[in-house]
């Protein structure tokens, strides 16, 4: 909850999934345009567009980067330069498996809660950022592609 939220909560959350994601901006930005363009990707996740009732900095951290996504896709977009995120839901990384291991009920209902009836694979996301910076999504700037199994549509 919000009111129990400290200043390292945010100070630590926000210097690595929003500032990293800027420094990476800035810095590759001014490359891409000496080579005439180029595909940024940015990591976000379902919880920069939805709520829940848990972790609150990392949802405005993520809404940040969402928002982010598509400020940068304007602003560059005339230097052939796109700019998208992905956002995914709850993916099995090792992170998620450590969620797990240190409270082996965290998964508990979630599951039911996907359609597809499963939780994603970074496989699942890997392509989806494969899409985004081919050739293939020349025409596609500005978005934030939901990977989540049908949770969002919900």
């Amino acid at each position: 909850n919000t009111e129990q939220v400290t200043d390292e909560d945010i100070d630590s959350i926000f210097a690595t999934d929003v500032k990293g994601v800027f420094w990476m901006n800035k810095y590759a930005i001014p490359e891409m345009r000496k080579i005439g363009g180029g595909s940024i990707v940015n990591f976000s996740s379902t919880y920069g567009i939805l709520g829940a009732k848990e972790l609150t900095p990392y949802h405005a951290a993520k809404g940040a980067v969402t928002v982010m996504t598509r400020q940068d896709a304007i602003n560059y977009a005339k230097d052939n330069i796109r700019v998208n995120s992905v956002n995914p839901g709850i993916i099995m990384t090792p992170l998620v498996e450590q969620l797990v291991k240190d409270n082996p009920h965290y998964l508990d209902g979630r599951v039911d809660l996907y359609p597809l009836g499963r939780l994603g694979k970074p496989i699942d996301v890997a392509y989806a950022v494969l899409y985004l910076a081919s050739d293939e999504a020349s025409y596609v700037t500005g978005i934030n592609l939901v990977i989540d199994g049908g949770y969002s549509a919900q």
